[in-house]
């Protein structure tokens, strides 16, 4: 039965971004596992619900579902992340979770993420495509890597000293490989100060574990410089390339297009300032930038300008509170509260630096992932609690 409740989560942790066109594994298997708890264990949706750790981003989450469906149903605007975000959260709600082993789900999270690195070092050297990620986009392929690789090595640090912590360690590894491989800059300069906040957070504060952690990073900082030198100077190379061609007045590079996109986006909203643009008129925005390398591009390559544009100032606040909520819970006496947990934290501000570059919500992979990885972690802490 564990399996079975559990096989949404092992088609996302580890099929769907790997694996081309195996998006509606999701949509086909969560409303079969909704409908045996329904019958089965419908006093979870009840438990699930009360939970004060969730229930705050169950709230926004069914706020951004009306909204978003809203601008559908009188615009005709794209329904992928209603669409995705309500069966998230069907599935969040109605699963008992206290059924689950937390073993488990740290097994699926180690697995998940090996075969995200198995998978980055077969598309890079077998397959010869320069940036892996080839299932979903580079882009958001890059943040699913960050994202295992920070629950890894969080589970890691916080579990035993046994074959499951080896485990999840060689997920760090392999997950932070295919991170590196992707070569997307954004992901991979914010990487390492978060993963360093999260790892300072979690272990004892002494001078002694700070010191042994400190020299632990270092040493795989420098394995993993020495063994992927070559991709890692060719992207600095080409970032000071575009740079000094930015400084040119040249934007057609890939950092002067997003400096367009960004710019004509600001003024897409025009007098559309509360409700946004829309998609239809945004499109027609995008194509009539003088920029080749711009008027092809599906979105603004920033997650809150092309919230602000699509959807006005309600949109943006809406995205922004849905990352903010992340981080809230209900407490003992029904109040909001700051949920403390670094992991929590570290996997909240990952997506909000992803999001300064590209548009991870515009991606319904990402959609899924994060709103289902924030739900158990946060359940599953309260189940310990």
């Amino acid at each position: 039965m564990v399996l079975f409740l559990i096989s949404p989560l092992i088609a996302l942790f580890g099929v769907i971004f790997n694996f081309s066109d195996t998006k509606w594994i999701m949509s086909r298997l969560i409303p079969l596992v909704s409908i045996y708890c329904v019958i089965f264990h419908r006093e979870s949706v009840k438990e699930n619900i009360s939970l004060g750790e969730v229930r705050p981003l169950l709230l926004i989450s069914g706020c951004i579902f009306l909204y978003f469906s809203l601008a559908h149903l009188l615009r005709g605007d794209n329904f992928s992340l209603p669409r995705t975000l309500f069966t998230s959260v069907l599935y969040v709600i109605v699963v008992p979770w206290r059924l689950i082993p937390k073993s488990v789900i740290k097994y699926l999270i180690a697995f998940a993420s090996i075969t995200a690195g198995l998978n980055a070092l077969y598309e890079f050297y077998v397959m010869g495509v320069e940036r892996p990620g080839v299932a979903v986009n580079a882009i958001p392929y890059a943040l699913y890597c960050s994202l295992l690789s920070l629950v890894c090595i969080a589970f890691a640090i916080k579990g035993r000293h046994d074959s499951l912590g080896l485990f999840l360690l060689m997920g760090f590894v392999m997950s932070t490989v295919a991170l590196i491989l992707t070569e997307v800059r954004g992901v991979i300069l914010a990487y390492p100060f978060v993963v360093t906040f999260m790892v300072l957070r979690l272990i004892p504060s002494s001078k002694k574990n700070h010191i042994k952690t400190t020299c632990i990073a270092f040493v795989i900082i420098f394995v993993l410089a020495s063994l992927f030198h070559g991709s890692i100077e060719d992207r600095y190379n080409q970032t000071l390339i575009e740079l000094r061609a930015i400084n040119d007045g040249n934007l057609s590079s890939n950092i002067g297009v997003r400096l367009n996109l960004w710019q004509y986006g600001l003024m897409a909203a025009g007098d559309d300032l509360v409700f946004g643009a829309g998609d239809e008129k945004l499109q027609k925005v995008i194509q009539s930038i003088p920029n080749p390398g711009a008027v092809f591009q599906p979105h603004l390559h920033n997650q809150f300008i092309d919230a602000y544009a699509r959807y006005g100032l309600i949109g943006m606040l809406l995205i922004l509170s849905w990352l903010i909520t992340a981080l809230l819970r209900l407490n003992e006496h029904n109040k909001l509260a700051f949920d403390s947990d670094p992991l929590v934290v570290a996997i909240v501000v990952m997506v909000g630096l992803a999001g300064l570059t590209d548009v991870p919500f515009h991606h319904t992979h990402v959609v899924y992932f994060f709103i289902i990885l924030i739900s158990i972690l946060k359940i599953f802490e309260s189940i310990r609690e």
